[in-house]
């Protein structure tokens, strides 16, 4: 199945939810969200963390400035 199929059906079946169950679904989808988030976050942690000290001194070199140089264009 899709994920437009899925999301279709996700809708169809809280058509008749009441309210505070559609909440709890919101709830439960940012839930899943922010893990997501929190496990790409954890795992660049560890990446970063088995670099040596001349890696990480030149990763630290790549982003002195970075907003200088590379200036958001909508914001």
């Amino acid at each position: 199945m899709s994920k437009s199929e899925l999301q279709n059906e996700i809708v169809k079946a809280t058509e008749d939810l009441p309210e505070s169950l559609v909440k709890e679904i919101l709830d439960f989808a940012e839930f899943l969200l922010n893990k997501q988030s929190r496990s790409a976050s954890d795992n660049l942690k560890s990446e970063l963390g088995l670099l040596s000290q001349s890696q990480t001194s030149h990763l630290e070199q790549e982003f002195t400035d970075y907003k200088l140089a590379y200036p958001k264009i909508n914001d």
